[in-house]
């Protein structure tokens, strides 16, 4: 992969981290009130949390395709 194919690379990565991180804001978390009653303070429901788990799959890949291109 040439420098300008690397440099496109990367930023299209960042852009698709910065979606990822946008769509893991917009999943709603457990009001204080909820989290409280939990014993294990979750922040998220159970679907939500696995919805969360995949986003950060998705950044821990993209996180280890940017370390590859240095």
């Amino acid at each position: 992969m040439n420098r300008d194919d690397k440099a496109d690379y990367y930023n299209w990565l960042q852009k698709k981290y910065t979606s990822t991180e946008n769509q893991m804001k917009l999943i709603p978390k457990l009001t204080i009130e909820e989290q409280s009653r939990n014993v294990n303070m979750v922040e998220y429901s159970e679907e939500n949390q696995r919805k969360i788990n995949e986003f950060k799959k998705i950044l821990a890949g993209i996180a280890t395709e940017t370390e590859k291109l240095f």
